[in-house]
């Protein structure tokens, strides 16, 4: 891979291998998902955290995000694995009174680069992973992926040509299959298990259990009067 990522004026050396536990979590009816958002638990060389991710803006592979990290232990993650995440709901638009639970697990090899120029520097994180249905133990192919985070200022205005270059790098050395990230790694899981297949009832059920109980009940009341008049009038 190293080979692969000849660059000439970019001095590229290995740094690390790192095996990475990723758990995404969500809600029953996938809303973090479908708003691409992510709030995830990764183990990383024998330390915990939880992060939020909130999208900021997209262009050309390259994903703009707000994010929030917090550090946790086993202790603090089987508690709150056990409240369905009621402690960091409030760090999660829309959620409300929803459960989250894990919906996906991904176990990644990273090899890490550093890649210097005369002023740039970068990392290049090269990924070697497979995602797990959490529920019935289903794992997919072994998926690749290549991310490229900006170290300075100078390499950050070079990003998306950087990017470019990488990619027709590896076209022309058979990597056909490589192409720019269109979803994050938790939508292109979500999609390549098929996690999400909403019907309405699934729809109305996590609504349900978001909103607020006595606003639920009063629709439901008023349903129910207008049933109730509909059956006078066609009893008549």
């Amino acid at each position: 891979m190293q080979n692969a990522f000849e660059l000439g004026a970019y001095q590229i050396t290995h740094v690390k291998r790192v095996t990475i536990v990723d758990e995404y979590i969500d809600t029953p009816d996938f809303l973090l998902n479908r708003t691409h958002r992510t709030f995830r638990v990764r183990q990383r060389e024998g330390k915990i955290s939880l992060t939020a991710k909130e999208p900021k803006g997209f262009d050309l592979g390259e994903f703009l995000r707000d994010e929030r990290d917090w550090k946790i232990d086993q202790a603090v993650y089987d508690l709150q694995l056990s409240k369905g995440f009621a402690d960091y709901r409030a760090q999660l638009k829309d959620v409300g009174n929803s459960p989250l639970s894990v919906k996906l697990k991904v176990i990644n090899e990273r090899d890490l680069y550093s890649m210097t120029g005369a002023q740039e520097e970068y990392e290049l994180a090269v990924d070697i992973f497979s995602y797990a249905n959490t529920l019935t133990g289903q794992t997919s192919s072994q998926q690749f992926e290549i991310e490229v985070e900006a170290k300075n200022d100078a390499a950050a205005t070079r990003i998306p040509s950087m990017k470019s270059k990488l990619l027709s790098l590896l076209t022309s050395r058979g990597y056909d299959d490589f192409r720019f990230s269109e979803d994050s790694k938790y939508e292109r899981g979500v999609k390549i298990m098929q996690l999400w297949q909403p019907t309405w009832l699934q729809y109305f059920s996590a609504w349900a259990t978001r909103s607020n109980a006595a606003l639920i009940m009063l629709i439901l009341g008023v349903l129910g009067f207008v049933v109730g008049v509909v059956a006078i009038v066609v009893a008549k």
